[in-house]
């Protein structure tokens, strides 16, 4: 654990700063690059942006976004703040940091006159017990979403299922950069050594895709079958690469 001292606080900096982002990546593991950073936090229309990072020795130890827009539901309009990523640095933690941050995520609430402030977190989360036990009321609702990368999505699904079952995990991380998979037609990055020979291609359209999402708790039997459907229905599509030799050990 580092000790609190010499710390910089900066507002409403230029997030396209690589630093920014290695920095989430390091503190959320597969969080993403440049260009999602940009997407998240500057390519936005209609919703105003808050930032605090906490620095130091120049460095981002602390990193909080506050998203606030203007909201219509029944005839009326509110201003609501929404909390984005909010992390701390492992070697930093213990420090009251995240104090800095909530008091922040205050602040904006304030300045911009807002009824609410929301959080999106799974229900499991540290930060879900952390708001409960702060007195923030749960809700359940549906959410209409939009998915602009099979990339990022599939890789975090593919993450949560196997993280439970070693068995499927082992056997997925042995084959799995023998696999070319396409979905709605973007290839899908599953291993780095893409100069391997690939034995199988698989197509999923985007309604099967969405079908595999909705299906993730179920048992991989149930899974299985739901394959087995969507291939029917040609909704998944597999071309096998026979002209090719290959020579198992």
């Amino acid at each position: 654990m580092r000790e609190k001292q010499d710390l910089q606080i900066e507002y409403n900096v230029d997030l396209s700063t690589e630093e920014l982002y290695l920095f989430l990546n390091h503190c959320y593991g597969k969080w993403g690059n440049i260009n999602y950073l940009n997407w998240k936090y500057r390519l936005i229309n209609g919703v105003k942006l808050d930032t605090i990072i906490i620095k130091s020795n120049q460095k981002p130890i602390a990193f909080r976004g506050v998203f606030t827009r203007n909201l219509k539901a029944n005839d009326k309009s509110y201003n609501v703040s929404t909390v984005g990523d909010t992390s701390v640095s492992k070697e930093y933690r213990g420090l009251k940091l995240y104090r800095y941050l909530v008091d922040f995520a205050d602040n904006v609430v304030s300045e911009n006159n807002c009824q609410f402030l929301s959080s999106y977190n799974q229900m499991s989360s540290i930060t879900f017990l952390k708001n409960k036990e702060r007195g923030w009321q749960p809700f359940d609702f549906s959410v209409k979403m939009k998915i602009f990368s099979y990339n990022k999505v599939f890789n975090y699904y593919l993450d949560k299922v196997l993280e439970n079952n070693k068995k499927l995990k082992n056997l997925t991380l042995k084959y799995i950069n023998k696999i070319q998979l396409f979905i709605e037609n973007e290839k899908i990055n599953l291993s780095d050594k893409d100069d391997c020979l690939k034995l199988t291609t698989i197509k999923i359209s985007k309604n099967a895709f969405e079908s595999l999402i909705n299906n993730r708790h179920k048992s991989i039997a149930s899974l299985l079958i739901l394959g087995i459907k969507l291939f029917l229905k040609r909704e998944v599509k597999l071309k096998l690469h026979f002209n090719k030799l290959v020579k198992f050990k």
